[in-house]
């Protein structure tokens, strides 16, 4: 039997004997189940209302984030396309990778020479 299926089976004993011993629980003494079901239609709302007012902020702050140079520059530096980048802060080019350097003769052959990539300069 393979890992995910065995994993799976187990995942869906484990939900199956819950449910059961719920159910059980419930059937043998007075539980009002609609006043259950009430409450955490509550809470489920309660908590998409939090997530609602929270994520704005998040994505908000995740965005700013991402938009500093030097994560722009890591991202340039993933992309194949792009063969180098010259900027003019050394430590900046130093905490990256060898497509940012501070100067073009700094670049590697393929950014010098221009063969069928670009090179973006940023200062």
């Amino acid at each position: 039997m393979s890992p995910m299926l065995r994993t799976a089976l187990t995942h869906l004993g484990t939900a199956a004997g819950a449910s059961m011993a719920v159910l059980l629980f419930t059937a043998g003494h007075s539980v009002d189940v609609y006043a259950i079901i009430d409450q955490f239609n509550t809470v489920v709302v309660e908590t998409g209302r939090l997530i609602a007012l929270l994520t704005p902020f998040v994505t908000g702050a995740y965005g700013v984030y991402r938009a500093s140079t030097k994560n722009k520059l890591a991202d340039i530096e993933q992309d194949k396309r792009i063969q180098g980048v010259v900027v003019s802060d050394p430590k900046l080019a130093g905490e990256l990778g060898d497509k940012v350097q501070t100067s073009i003769q700094q670049l590697p052959l393929a950014a010098k020479t221009g063969t069928s990539s670009r090179m973006a300069f940023m200062g």
